[in-house]
């Protein structure tokens, strides 16, 4: 890596020539009055009014023409929220009407499900998307995958037709049970028979349901790890503009929770939902072969249980969400007002803030009673049904076995237990169901993405390819609109030309259209007029992969993946050899740094290199761009975010970097441009003037106002205080206070990244433990659960009472197996008669325990709740 570059020949400079259209008369004094913003009258209800004097400089009105100073209310609550209200355009009446043709109704058949499920606010609910079939969920499936999903589906149905087996097990052994003597051989022979059927499914059920499992999640992950790849590659596929209505919050929410609503719809839930399926229909078929005398009427009464579970689901859920979003406003409300702690002070701002916290910690806990309140009544309603269920079905069966209709009593059982078996069964499939359509509603807006080809389509092989570029740029009147603005041009004819190896700079205001240039050449946006050529072939028939090879952009904020330095520079080419990553750093002055880094080229700077000062990631972002040798240069104030010394350090890499390309400059700091060929300076879309620095300044125009605006704004003020933030520095610049050698230097700074590298692997567990430190220092103590039970006295009453409830609600279960057993003690014997009048009793029994299950369960849930 030591090798030396050989300097780069500079070309003669070369005349700018410009095209500047239709001439325009230079903007009046009045018309540089800027307009108040949203922000300007904003009311201070919350914490007072503070009344701030902003006189108005705008560097292209007249020297003696001065705006008088405005008065501005600033509110510090609803300021951020408000201008963020102005800055959007209000939907226009194409756009609602095309959201309107979006929304899908789902069919009646849709509906009616959803009704039956408890589910009728979804049911009335449109959607923004039609779902996807079931098919079209596994259309990323390759044929591997299909064969592991039908194979699943497989396992999934013998799954679920094993469950009445057991059914019909447990009514043979009641048979043996009841009905043979235990002397007779034939007792000991059907009952390891029947032990033995159970060991058999039971495996066998074991196996297969082993088999359903890895098949879905095997299938799941390939098909999803397809999806995420495709939808990214989508997603880096679109124009600018598409990025304009799709933010990247939005887009990453898609990538990671609807990716994942997919994965749960394709992965074990649909196996368990045709699992539920089966058992349920199944359950209900072998009753009804069984005795369909019994089934019938108990049909009737096996829907409530399923409706129980179901509607437990949705209330418990809805409850659910309903206080996490509560609690994470309370969350927002306290993060902001530590974060602001100075901001809320000032104001005198601290009661209001806790009153804001307190009311929605207030409403968290009245959300938390009423999901409590849910969660009991219905867990007590879905205990009760099912032991009330149990009584009926004993009363009823033995109704039918004396009076004949039941041959055995083991059918009571069978009967019984299948259809309880299925009603439970059916209850849980609800949840798979809501979760099977959002894996389809997620999947629709998905697969939407990936289906859609735009216009300016960056893996499109279409275009010419140019093998000898010269770099001739050439704008003749162009006209642009940002897609989500169309109501605003941002360009108006714009029109002018730069030679190959030439320098220009773009100037003017924010919102005057500069780095819309930028876009435009980069082929991000596509321009409504007027036409853009480089060597006289228009950007639009050009490849544009190719295009995008050519040209080198570096913008303001530079872009550092969390990689090493040798990866982030061959990003900008992947065939990128030792030799050239060496001389394209030296351009960019980043060579010194990085060989001292601890392990030079090869450190891993961390994401967003937050081991590097800002002017360090910039001059790497430069060397990234230089990496491919670009014929054309576009540098998007590339120093504006920097310091006094960083910028200096960056601009000599910017000289450096533009000699013998083609480049254009985009700058608010008019010193980094003062020695380009050319400047333009730019308006509201429109070429205003051109020339050098020094004849700019002559012409005493529009020019000639920005560089003394930017003049006073930097006359420091004498009484002006050095902050207490850190100034981001360059390693290289750090001025010894020694007489140190630079060898002893460069040591030192190894030394020092190596350090800063070693502390940040350890930082979680140093955070942990200075933490905990800090707690011990302030008093905190471990509690032991006497201490805790002692500090809640004032609760004691509540708990007494909720424990009370949950020791009722703990016995209810083996009361319930108790009865069962005892009631199934009524056919010991072969005698039909005189069986109806104990069944009663043991109805009334069960109905007895049914109340006293639900009371018990509702209360110690809403009790806990409360406390």
């Amino acid at each position: 890596m030591s090798d030396k570059i050989k300097p780069v020949e500079e070309k003669p400079p070369v005349h700018l020539e410009v095209d500047p259209g239709p001439p325009e008369p230079p903007p009046s004094p009045a018309s540089g009055v800027s307009k108040p913003n949203s922000t300007d009258n904003i009311d201070t209800s919350q914490y007072g009014q503070n009344i701030i004097q902003t006189p108005s400089l705008n560097p292209f009105d007249e020297e003696d023409k001065k705006e008088p100073a405005r008065m501005v209310s600033v509110d510090l609550k609803r300021a951020k929220f408000e201008l963020e209200e102005d800055e959007e355009d209000p939907p226009s009446e194409s756009s609602e009407s095309e959201a309107k043709e979006a929304l899908y109704e789902k069919s009646k058949m849709e509906k009616f499900l959803n009704l039956m499920l408890c589910r009728k606010d979804l049911a009335e609910k449109k959607l923004t998307e039609k779902p996807v079939s079931l098919k079209e969920l596994f259309k990323y499936g390759n044929r591997l995958d299909d064969v592991l999903v039908v194979c699943g589906m497989i396992m999934a149905f013998l799954c679920g037709f094993c469950q009445p087996f057991f059914a019909i097990i447990a009514g043979m052994l009641a048979n043996t049970l009841l009905l043979l003597d235990v002397q007779d051989e034939r007792f000991r022979h059907e009952g390891m028979k029947a032990v033995g059927a159970f060991l058999i499914v039971g495996c066998f059920l074991v196996v297969v349901a082993f088999i359903q499992f890895c098949c879905f999640n095997i299938a799941c992950i390939r098909i999803v790890r397809r999806i995420r790849v495709e939808y990214l590659k989508s997603i880096l596929r679109q124009n600018a503009g598409w990025f304009e209505k799709n933010h990247s919050g939005m887009l990453n929410t898609r990538l990671n929770d609807n990716i994942e609503r997919i994965c749960e719809g394709i992965g074990d839930k649909l196996g368990l939902l045709i699992r539920t399926a089966v058992q349920y229909s199944a359950g209900t078929i072998v009753a009804l072969v069984w005795s369909w005398q019994m089934t019938l009427p108990l049909c009737l009464v096996s829907p409530l249980i399923a409706v129980a579970m179901s509607l437990s689901a949705k209330k418990i859920g809805n409850a659910s969400r309903e206080e996490m979003a509560i609690y994470g406003k309370a969350g927002q409300i306290a993060e902001e007002a530590i974060s602001g702690v100075r901001t809320v002070a000032a104001f005198n701002g601290q009661e209001q803030e806790v009153e804001r916290y307190s009311e929605e910690l207030e409403k968290g806990v009245r959300a938390g009673l009423r999901k409590g309140n849910h969660s009991g009544v219905l867990s007590g309603f879905m205990t009760m049904i099912t032991v009330v269920y149990m009584g009926i079905a004993i009363l009823y069966g033995t109704f039918l076995y004396q009076i004949g209709i039941l041959d055995t009593p083991g059918d009571i059982f069978v009967v019984l237990t299948a259809l309880l078996s299925g009603a439970y069964h059916l209850g849980n499939a609800s949840p798979h169901l809501m979760v099977l359509l959002t894996a389809r509603v997620s999947a629709a807006t998905i697969y939407k993405t990936i289906a859609r080809t735009p216009d300016i389509d960056a893996y499109s092989v279409k275009g010419r390819k140019l093998y000898d570029l010269k770099g001739k740029i050439v704008f003749k009147n162009v006209a642009f609109r940002y897609p989500s603005r169309k109501d605003v041009k941002v360009l108006k004819s714009l029109s002018f030309t730069v030679q190959p190896g030439q320098t220009i700079a773009l100037v003017g205001h924010s919102g005057s259209g500069k780095s819309t240039v930028v876009g435009i050449l980069n082929r991000l946006y596509e321009y409504e007029s007027g036409s853009v050529t480089i060597d006289g072939h228009d950007v639009r028939d050009l490849n544009i992969k190719w295009l995008r090879q050519t040209i080198g952009t570096v913008q303001q904020e530079p872009i550092i993946f969390n990689a090493t330095v040798e990866e982030n520079l061959k990003m900008g080419n992947p065939d990128l050899t030792e030799h050239d990553m060496v001389r394209a750093c030296q351009l960019a002055n980043a060579h010194e740094f990085i060989e001292n880094l601890p392990e030079s080229y090869l450190t891993k700077i961390g994401e967003g290199g937050v081991q590097l000062s800002g002017g360090q990631k910039q001059r790497i972002a430069i060397a990234r761009t230089l990496a491919r040798d670009p014929k054309i240069l576009l540098l998007d104030e590339a120093t504006s975010a920097l310091d006094a010394n960083s910028e200096a350090i960056v601009q000599e890499a910017l000289n450096n970097a533009s000699k013998g390309r083609t480049t254009i400059v985009i700058a608010h700091r008019l010193s980094t441009v003062k020695d380009a060929d050319r400047i333009i300076v730019m308006d509201k879309g429109r070429f205003i003037e051109a020339g050098t620095h020094n004849e700019l300044l002559e012409r005493k125009g529009a020019y000639a106002r920005l560089v003394r605006a930017q003049q006073i704004d930097m006359i420091p003020a004498e009484d002006e205080v050095e902050d207490d933030g850190y100034e981001a520095e360059d390693v290289d610049h750090k001025q010894p206070l020694t007489g140190a050698s630079a060898e002893d230097l460069r040591e030192s700074i190894r030394m020092s990244f190596k350090r800063d590298f070693m502390e940040s692997q350890h930082l979680g567990d140093a955070e942990t433990e200075a933490l905990e430190i800090e707690v011990t220092k302030e008093g905190a103590m471990h509690f032991s659960m006497t201490q805790l039970f002692r500090e809640a006295r004032f609760l004691w009453g509540t708990l007494g009472i909720a424990v009370g409830c949950c020791i009722f609600n703990s016995i209810s279960l083996p009361v319930n197996a108790l009865l069962y057993g005892l009631a199934f003690a009524l056919f010991d014997d072969r005698n039909r008669e005189d069986k109806l009048w104990p069944a009663f009793l043991f109805f009334l029994m069960f109905l007895v325990l049914a109340f006293i299950s639900f009371f018990a369960a509702w209360f110690t849930v809403s009790l806990y709740c409360l406390c």
